[in-house]
């Protein structure tokens, strides 16, 4: 099941978070608990920010927050994403299709008329680009 996520939601939250940065940069910066917590916190409480979980028989398995902006280029409203994470045990199947869905419909339902979302270089690439998504850019970060 996806759903919003609740304040009392944070400590799981935060395990997602960790395990998303061991798994998609071990060797880079690491997300700090108090800073997490809070920017989770903020994006749960913000109308115009969104937290949606996966939710499997009451344990949260997955995460997809993001929030609504606009474009400093065009008069566009956009919906971007700050992480999209599934456990492990909840890849396959649909479970990604249903979050990144479901965030689709939360955009809209905001006024937004373009998602973006990243590639970590894992399956999600292939599954966003038969979704209709098209690659815009990459980021490259560097640890001073």
């Amino acid at each position: 099941m996806i759903r919003l996520a609740v304040l009392s939601e944070i400590p799981d939250l935060w395990q997602l978070v960790q395990a998303y940065s061991d798994e998609i940069d071990p060797a880079g910066q690491k997300p700090q608990e108090r800073a997490t917590k809070r920017t989770l916190m903020a994006l749960i409480a913000h109308p115009t920010s969104v937290v949606l979980v996966r939710d499997q028989n009451g344990s949260v398995q997955g995460l997809l927050a993001g929030s609504i902006g606009s474009s400093p280029w065009a008069d566009t409203r956009i919906a971007d994403y700050l992480i999209f994470y599934l456990s492990p045990a909840c890849r396959g199947g649909r479970a990604a299709l249903s979050m990144l869905h479901a965030y689709e419909q939360w955009a809209a339902s905001m006024g937004a008329e373009v998602v973006g979302v990243s590639d970590t270089g894992s399956q999600l690439g292939r599954l966003l680009k038969r979704q209709g998504y098209q690659p815009a850019e990459q980021k490259f970060l560097r640890c001073l």
